[in-house]
């Protein structure tokens, strides 16, 4: 202490009064990421408690987090921070602690993800507010310096843009819920907490109804675009783009279970996968391969001679 006394008393006063602010103001710009890490590694403490307690004392771990943001984050950014991390890790821990399955588990996970931005969302629409479709436009219709055929691809590039919002919400939403079922899963585990594993991925298998809703979105996609039924049409090409996407996972489990049946080794493994990603046509016909296998299921007359 007699150190820093007399260099804040003494001739380096000015420039360590200088230095000091030049580090905090430094800081500053951190502090907002210092506290997202800070809140993404308090859910495994507020999961694990509530596998192992329930609801009962979890649910003070919201408060407590909220508290300990503000230092880095503004009162409402703690509000929103701390709901988003600690509702996934609550239900996560709920089901770990009801003992449900795996997928039940993430699928509750993925529900307090839903919610968590579904509030962001909505505390920033009435906030600040989201310029639609046709203001787009009209301020692209204002740019001089683009063509008319560039002016039309802009203004349909955004408005599908727009539409496909939950789409995308959700989309991030799932891919936030597997990172905190992951981090979690592997904290318990380590911590001797019982949890039900998912069943191997050349396995997974979704339901036929799948198929049929994406049938049926197809079917309010083209109704909604010839009579100008905008809600229809968006709620049919979100659905279409959700089911979509779980085409492609269950084409991917098809392709890892022909590598199992086969016996393909990693280097073709990784080059068919990287083909599957750099090619659009790949990636598409991994998709419908997907789908289709929720109607007739391909893998049952291979399974039996599964190793």
């Amino acid at each position: 202490m007699s150190k820093i006394t007399d260099l804040m008393q003494g001739r380096y006063a000015l420039p360590t009064v200088v230095f000091s602010t030049f580090m905090l103001v430094a800081a500053s710009v951190f502090l907002p990421a210092i506290g997202v890490l800070f809140a993404f590694i308090w859910t495994i403490p507020a999961a694990v408690l509530t596998a192992k307690r329930g609801f009962r004392l979890a649910f003070f771990s919201y408060p407590l987090l909220f508290f300990l943001l503000t230092p880095f984050l503004s009162p409402p950014q703690s509000a929103l921070v701390a709901l988003n991390v600690i509702l996934p890790a609550l239900l996560f821990g709920y089901g770990v602690y009801k003992n449900f399955s795996a997928v039940k588990t993430l699928l509750l996970t993925f529900l307090g993800e839903i919610i968590s931005y579904g509030a962001n969302f909505t505390l920033v629409y009435f906030a600040v507010g989201f310029t639609d479709a046709a203001t787009i436009a009209e301020s692209v219709g204002e740019m001089q310096s683009l063509k008319a055929y560039d002016k039309e691809l802009v203004v349909e590039t955004a408005r599908e843009i727009y539409n496909l919002i939950p789409f995308i919400i959700t989309l991030a939403a799932a891919a936030v819920a597997v990172i905190h079922y992951n981090l979690n899963a592997f904290c318990c585990k380590r911590l001797d907490i019982k949890i039900n594993r998912f069943p191997p991925f050349h396995l997974w298998h979704f339901s036929r109804w799948f198929f049929f809703v994406l049938a049926f979105s197809v079917i309010g996609i083209y109704w909604g675009s010839v009579h100008d039924m905008l809600l229809l049409y968006q709620i049919s090409v979100n659905t279409f783009m959700t089911v979509f996407v779980l085409g492609i996972v269950s084409g991917f489990a098809i392709l890892f279970f022909m590598f199992e049946r086969f016996k393909i080794s990693l280097p073709f493994r990784i080059a068919i996968v990287t083909l599957c990603f750099l090619s659009f046509f790949a990636l598409e016909f991994v998709a419908i391969t997907g789908l289709f296998d929720m109607i007739f299921n391909y893998r049952k007359f291979f399974r039996e001679n599964v190793v």
